[in-house]
């Protein structure tokens, strides 16, 4: 009576035998679908003509200007004085007419144009 107890706490608290390692059918059939989506990816790459050739202008250089980085973190650091200046006094509202009129939004809208 008590082995019958314990056996149906063991099930109630979801004790079970240890799950069974993956067949070998389980690697080939993950084969078979990384065949089939390369497959897929290719008939999709001819329908629309897109070819999976290198792009032309591979060997030309970088564009000049700043690197996307320092870009990233001269508009970031705009921003957040745009931000701070345009908050009230309580820090709970935006005043989007002074974010307008600010200079450094202006520097902002033209660093991020110009990029």
């Amino acid at each position: 009576m008590a082995e019958q107890r314990s056996k149906r706490n063991d099930e109630s608290l979801g004790a079970t035998a240890p799950p069974a390692a993956a067949p070998p059918a389980a690697a080939s059939s993950r084969r078979a679908a990384d065949w089939l989506i390369m497959a897929r990816e290719a008939l999709l790459d001819r329908l629309p003509g897109v070819a999976s050739t290198p792009p032309i202008n591979r060997d030309l250089p970088a564009a000049p200007g700043p690197a996307p980085a320092d870009l990233a973190a001269r508009l970031r650091s705009i921003l957040q004085v745009v931000r701070a200046e345009a908050m009230d006094e309580h820090g709970c509202r935006v005043e989007y007419d002074a974010i307008r009129r600010s200079p450094r939004y202006a520097a902002y809208r033209q660093t991020s144009l110009s990029a």
